[in-house]
């Protein structure tokens, strides 16, 4: 029996291509061929660790039905059941077909030109997205065979100027997922938040997961809260009232100065302006007077009350805020949403008390507020309708307890890139407008970039 040669054995460095998380993982390669994939232990993120999906693509690589090369569907009919008739063709011909079509499209119509693009395409997705802006169509579809996050998203960008956002496990006490799977091994940068939920639970943090079924997250969870699909909104919104209105418990002075709060809304739901900057008003309450919102003599920010400016009777947003609330009581919420009342009143006061208002933590010589807790969402509460909302109202439940940002509380990432160390380039900062709203994060990006 003839001995077998060994020509090459060793471990080459790469990252995962199984989901948008792009684990940094290792490939055991013998005589040519991968044999076993492994977590990247010199990974200070990972330590090595990787998730089922990440140590199976070798499952991919050598299935005998794996197609490497491309084909065209020869029969122009279509519909179930009927023969495509692949047949297989050059990457020449392959790639100046593409081309071909695409040179058609360009000289008629730039715009209708849609580029479609699924997340576990990871980086690729995002240089081809930049692929169509330079080609001329403005459509761009992040989400091709999923329900994306867009709606958090989105609202990552308006309060975080960030793509998206999590808890800052490192210091948080109380975390609440909201149809989100973060940290738990599926979602963004898995392998790295599966090590810092990990840790946190093992540090006391409590995690307390709404979700129709015991999955990823409910699974490891401290509590999982069964609901009915869909039914999210109602809840937070039940919560929010009974931290404003019940309880009490909220951050005045992160409302007054780091959210718009204290802005004057008219009878028309608008914002009060002044006259002559345009500039959204609030109410000086140690003045007795209106002041635009960047005024620096603002004495103190008036958050109740209404006041006659500009001819008109007009309230701080943070009023009517309280005072819309009120109808979504924990006995309205549960007959939408199965959740009892005394749980979601319990949670809600549970949450608020763990946010420690008031308290401060000194990082690198900086005294910072500290807020350990924090609400998070994602793909859950994206997938249904009125999906915006619902989330906007797991955002006020950061927002009132003033956990956003802070050490502890809900973080957003990435809020910057600096660009590539070489060129410098592209690269993207969160930046004000007029209003003092906050723009920036995923959305914003490839609009203001620098190239």
């Amino acid at each position: 029996m003839t001995e077998a040669i060994l020509k090459d054995d060793l471990w080459i460095k790469t990252t995962c291509g199984g989901c948008y998380g792009n684990c940094h993982t290792r490939v055991h390669r013998v005589n040519g061929m991968a044999v076993k994939i492994e977590g990247e232990p010199d990974c200070p993120w990972t330590e090595g660790s990787i998730c089922g999906k990440g140590a199976s693509p070798l499952q991919i690589l050598y299935d005998p039905n794996r197609l490497n090369y491309p084909v065209k569907r020869t029969n122009p009919e279509k519909g179930i059941g009927i023969d495509p008739k692949w047949q297989r063709i050059t990457w020449d011909e392959a790639l100046e077909t593409i081309a071909g079509k695409l040179r058609e499209i360009y000289k008629d119509c730039p715009e209708a030109y849609l580029h479609q693009y699924t997340p576990t395409t990871g980086v690729l997705g995002c240089y081809m997205g930049i692929f169509a802006r330079a080609f001329g169509g403005q459509q761009n579809s992040g989400g091709g065979g999923l329900f994306c996050g867009n709606a958090t998203h989105l609202h990552a960008g308006i309060v975080h100027g960030a793509w998206s956002y999590t808890a800052d496990y490192e210091r948080a006490n109380y975390v609440i997922y909201m149809g989100a799977s973060k940290g738990t091994g599926a979602g963004h940068s898995s392998g790295h938040m599966m090590k810092l939920t990990a840790e946190a639970r093992e540090r006391g943090c409590k995690m307390v997961v709404f979700d129709p079924i015991c999955n990823h997250a409910g699974g490891k969870a401290t509590e999982w809260v069964p609901i009915l699909p869909g039914t999210d909104g109602a809840v937070c919104l039940a919560m929010v009232n009974v931290i404003l209105n019940e309880l009490g418990r909220y951050d005045v002075e992160y409302i007054k100065k780091e959210s718009n709060g204290p802005f004057l809304i008219g009878p028309d739901r608008h914002y009060v302006r002044d006259k002559e900057t345009h500039k959204p008003l609030i109410f000086d309450a140690k003045e007795g007077k209106a002041k635009t919102f960047d005024d620096p003599g603002v004495g103190d920010y008036a958050l109740a009350g209404s006041y006659e400016v500009n001819g008109i009777t007009c309230t701080p947003a943070f009023q009517l805020l309280k005072d819309h609330v009120r109808k979504y009581t924990p006995e309205m919420a549960a007959k939408i949403s199965t959740v009892p009342a005394g749980t979601i009143r319990r949670i809600a006061g549970e949450f608020s008390e763990a946010a420690s208002i008031g308290s401060t933590v000194t990082i690198q010589g900086k005294t910072l507020p500290l807020r350990p807790v924090a609400v998070v969402t994602f793909r859950g509460m994206c997938g249904h309708a009125n999906a915006w909302n619902s989330i906007a109202a797991a955002y006020l439940l950061n927002a009132i307890v003033g956990a956003n940002d802070v050490p502890g509380g809900a973080i957003g990432w990435p809020t910057r890139f600096y660009g590539m160390p070489d060129t410098g380039w592209p690269n993207y900062h969160p930046k004000i407008d007029d209003d003092g709203n906050l723009l920036g994060g995923w959305w914003w990006v490839w609009e203001d970039a620098m190239w």
